[in-house]
């Protein structure tokens, strides 16, 4: 018989001719030494660091709008008072030309004319009106705060107290900003991608286990009363290697030319972020003396107004005097307004030149 037959007791146990088979294998796979593994680390941690940097460059961003729009609601704000006031001056001027014109000292002709400049006025006052609920709009989406919430600026337009710091070294300024510290992250990451091209020409040794669980019954399901098999393998596997038809040449020169890319990026970004500075130093300056020329302006302007309209108490200026007057004196106060709005807009490009938003600086450390 089969039973008694030496070979046939030699293959019982194995899998030839077996109708049913059944296996559960687990495998472990660990690798002992790769020259890609470390390189891979290092091009994470670059990469975290990077987007770190990127993060605060976003927030120093979006502060600068916010900075911007708020001044610009401010400045809004001040052109609406300016025309309102000068609205309040015509109503005014108007009341006394009725009056005189009641009591027999004046003349219709200077009523209509007090009028018409008094008309003329109110379309300045709706333009400045919208444009101060335009800023107030674009301010609250900004921030993020509902459009129907009222919003209430707790600051004045003011001229800066004291005079504008001194500039710094561009060279210094390239070297805070965070978009430059990212760029510098963007080449050490290429820089890894050239070792981890070159690391394709070096071994790798990989350990590997497999335990596995055998049985062949007599039946399909007949599971009850068989033994499973013990299956155990473990090996150590070196993988050299020799040629995949230059594939890792061309890999190597693609990760240099990357490399050669970043480099560039990096050198024009310094020299953007060095002119971005000197740039925004330079507007804050013309602003600075911008206000103290139109500040003479407006002091001039009132001296004007105030003057004319004494003349023409005093019968010595006519009515047009004092519209004109008027109308430099109202030109006047929006063109210091314009400027001090303009001074502080580029305080605020100079700190974004510079990066050093506090909250852009608390992410990014």
């Amino acid at each position: 018989t089969d039973t008694a037959n030496p070979i046939a007791k030699l293959f019982a146990n194995l899998p030839f001719g077996r109708v049913n088979q059944y296996t559960a294998n687990v495998t472990a796979t660990q690798t002992l030494f790769s020259p890609r593994l470390g390189g891979a680390l290092r091009v994470a941690s670059r990469f975290e660091s990077a987007t770190r940097f990127t993060l605060g460059e976003q927030i120093a961003e979006t502060e600068f709008q916010i900075r911007s729009a708020y001044v610009r609601a401010l400045l809004a704000r001040e052109l609406e008072a300016s025309a309102r006031e000068a609205v309040a001056q015509a109503q005014r001027f108007l009341d006394q030309e009725r009056l005189r014109l009641s009591t027999g000292a004046g003349s219709e002709l200077d009523v209509l004319r007090a009028e018409v400049s008094l008309e003329n006025l109110r379309p300045q006052l709706v333009d400045a009106q919208n444009a101060a609920a335009t800023s107030t709009l674009d301010l609250k989406r900004l921030v993020n705060v509902p459009l129907a919430t009222p919003l209430s600026l707790t600051t004045r337009l003011d001229a800066p107290s004291a005079a504008a710091p001194g500039s710094m070294d561009p060279s210094a300024v390239a070297s805070e900003r965070a978009a430059v510290h990212a760029e510098e992250e963007q080449v050490q990451i290429a820089d890894e991608l050239v070792k981890l091209a070159h690391s394709a020409y070096i071994p790798a040794v990989d350990f590997k286990m497999s335990f596995g669980r055998l049985m062949y019954p007599q039946q399909t399901f007949g599971l009850n009363g068989t033994d499973w098999l013990t299956d155990w393998n473990a090996a150590i596997t070196l993988k050299v290697p020799i040629f995949n038809g230059f594939k890792r040449g061309a890999e190597v020169s693609q990760a240099r030319i990357g490399l050669r890319q970043e480099q560039y990026r990096l050198a024009q970004l310094r020299e953007a972020v060095q002119l971005q500075y000197e740039q925004a130093v330079g507007e804050r300056e013309r602003a600075a003396a911008s206000i103290t020329a139109r500040q003479r302006t407006v002091d001039q302007a009132q001296r004007v107004y105030d003057l004319t309209v004494l003349r023409y108490d005093q019968g010595l200026a006519s009515q047009l005097e004092v519209s004109d007057a008027r109308l430099s004196l109202l030109q006047a106060r929006a063109n210091r307004a314009q400027a001090i709005a303009q001074y502080h807009i580029a305080d605020a490009g100079v700190q974004r030149a510079r990066g050093v938003s506090s909250a852009a600086l608390s992410q990014v450390r």
